[in-house]
């Protein structure tokens, strides 16, 4: 087993490796790809711990570190700089701090299974009140995941979500004049938001994969309209493309 610890940011992960004693074996900024964090994990022992803070993008990160065999630990951000008490900041230097705390024992994580683990600790009002929220919260999981199935099994992806997603440019038509105006407001902003982010990150890395439909669209849309104009776009193939395409 090893200790790992993610230093994650927009567009890549800074990833920290060391043994059980304490010696470095590993230190690689692994880009944001698809698969490219399960793969780098392959690379170690499956049940490992991996420390990542629980900012920004670290929603999927996790996802994929369970896809991995390996064990997530959501790090409690502000109580881990404390600790750690460095005045510098880098990559390098947080990613190896948190390693630092997880050797030590005293890694700072926020998880459900060791709140239910010190429950009897608390005092009996304040220990109520947190055993009823949590049990809202597992209903609230529950009513998810039976959402989700009854969606899955009565509904096909369809061209309509792009508009419901926000990707589609208001249109006003009249008189035999067509124009179309920004993004519509009033739409599913969550979705809306992951549309662009994978559109923004599609767009900055089209290079790489000049094979691609969402290459050629970018660069046929950036040439004429901008970036701007080329993000709204790809969001918008996006959300139209049929699932697993």
């Amino acid at each position: 087993m090893e200790y790992i610890a993610f230093d994650s940011h927009k567009r890549y992960t800074l990833a920290s490796v060391v043994k059980l004693s304490g010696g470095q074996l590993c230190e690689l900024r692994v880009a944001h790809e698809p698969c490219s964090i399960r793969q780098f994990l392959s690379r170690w022992t499956a049940g490992s711990p991996v420390a990542v803070e629980t900012v920004g993008n670290q929603y999927w990160i996790v996802d994929e570190i369970e896809k991995a065999g390996m064990l997530p630990r959501l790090v409690h951000a502000r109580k881990a700089k404390l600790m750690m008490a460095m005045v510098n900041k880098t990559d390098k230097l947080n990613a190896r701090g948190l390693n630092r705390l997880q050797r030590s024992g005293s890694l700072p994580t926020v998880w459900r299974e060791l709140l239910q683990q010190v429950l009897a600790q608390l005092p009996p009002h304040t220990r109520f009140a947190t055993e009823q929220l949590l049990a809202q919260l597992d209903t609230v999981e529950q009513q998810i995941q039976l959402f989700e199935l009854r969606i899955r099994g009565f509904f096909a992806p369809a061209p309509e979500l792009a508009s419901y997603a926000g990707t589609t440019p208001k249109v006003h038509a009249s008189g035999g004049k067509l124009h179309y105006g920004q993004m519509r407001p009033d739409v599913n902003r969550y979705l809306k938001w992951a549309f662009l982010e994978a559109a923004n990150v599609i767009c900055l890395n089209h290079k790489r994969f000049p094979q691609r439909h969402v290459h050629r669209l970018y660069q046929r849309v950036a040439s004429r309209k901008g970036y701007q104009k080329a993000i709204g776009a790809v969001a918008r193939h996006l959300a139209e493309a049929p699932i697993g395409s």
